[in-house]
């Protein structure tokens, strides 16, 4: 029944609040709803701020924050969203010059009700993007969206997302070799994906993505079907180390192209733009900064491996698969010595067998 109930119908199309080329402005403190279209949107200009302010019930997406340099989003609650939650990015993928940009200490829950796939909590784009402080929850697909370089994605918490959908990760990025150099760490992922899925993760790495770092992430039941919890497809060079595993099918997965393929893809058009027009990965700044893409369009023959160097994993039925290179890591099927595992406090105590 709508019985006392508010209800409110929007044809606004436009952002309701909207800053183009504006500089060291904020917005505090706001209440943004019940719009057709985008709740805020700042393009271009440096130094704005969007503090304390909760967006919710829009049509699209809840905060844009697109191009500029030093934006912030800050201590924000943003849900109820028709589309994505937070979309934001800026920097120079050319010269691989950073935005600056952050968000921080957000809570963003319940998004994409209307558009019910790849429509992210947050999407970063561009370079040097800072996710840092976030809580990111419930959605039907997947919760981070990744384009670009050199991002840092730290101290967040990200659970139940991807459980309407399948072929999907919490975290995802791919199609783009040149997008390298983000770290990930000090995450925790816990209870992702549908229990009926056939393959669902926390970190997925799709289509040739590689040089990325996984380091010191928790991972709790963050794995459906076959996929593994950080999962690789095709790709390499990516990295996991000092991480937590816990009662995940699968720890890491993956499903290495071989040769062949891999060479249909280096010569496809579409690839060829990616790599060596929008930005071209055989000279500097990107033959400087990421050393390993030396030589990458020839692959005369070079193994194509991930890594991952000093995890626990404990109590999940199978480490890895495919191409990881598994070293010095602790497997086993017993409390390591949590503080206190059954309410979920992965601490490890002094005496902890892991040591």
């Amino acid at each position: 029944s709508l019985r006392g109930a508010r209800v409110v119908l929007s044809t606004l199309t436009q952002p309701v609040i909207a800053l183009r080329n504006a500089s060291f402005v904020t917005l505090r403190d706001l209440t943004i709803e019940a719009c057709a279209g985008n709740g805020i949107e700042i393009k271009g200009g440096q130094n704005d701020s969007i503090l304390a302010c909760r967006v919710r019930n829009t049509g699209m997406d809840g905060v844009v924050v697109e191009g500029g340099t030093q934006h912030r989003v800050m201590a924000c609650d943003i849900f109820d969203t028709g589309m994505s939650g937070l979309l934001i990015g800026g920097g120079d993928r050319k010269t691989l010059t950073p935005s600056g940009h952050e968000a921080a200490n957000n809570h963003i829950h319940d998004v994409s009700r209307r558009q019910r796939t790849a429509a992210y909590h947050v999407r970063l784009a561009g370079v040097g993007v800072r996710l840092t402080h976030n809580l990111l929850h419930d959605g039907p697909h997947q919760a981070i969206g990744l384009a670009g370089n050199d991002h840092l994605i730290e101290f967040n918490e990200i659970h139940h997302t991807g459980m309407e959908t399948d072929d999907c990760g919490a975290f995802y990025m791919g199609r783009n070799p040149s997008e390298r150099g983000s770290m990930l760490r000090f995450n925790y992922w816990h209870h992702i994906g549908s229990t009926r899925s056939h393959g669902s993760c926390a970190v997925y790495f799709d289509d040739g993505a590689g040089g990325q770092t996984v380091f010191g992430n928790i991972f709790y039941r963050a794995a459906g079907g076959g996929f593994g919890a950080v999962f690789s497809h095709g790709g390499h060079d990516n990295t996991v180390r000092n991480c937590v595993f816990i009662e995940c099918p699968l720890a890491l997965g993956s499903a290495p192209w071989d040769d062949k393929r891999w060479k249909e893809y280096l010569n496809e058009p579409l690839w060829q733009e990616k790599l060596l027009k929008d930005v071209d990965i055989t000279r500097p700044p990107y033959a400087d900064r990421y050393p390993e893409l030396k030589g990458f369009m020839e692959f005369a023959g070079a193994p194509r491996r991930n890594h991952a160097r000093a995890n626990l994993i404990v109590k999940c039925r199978a480490v890895q698969t495919g191409n990881w290179d598994v070293t010095d890591s602790f497997v086993t099927d017993t409390d390591p010595g949590f503080v206190n595992a059954d309410r979920l406090n992965f601490q490890l105590r002094n005496d902890s067998a892991t040591f």
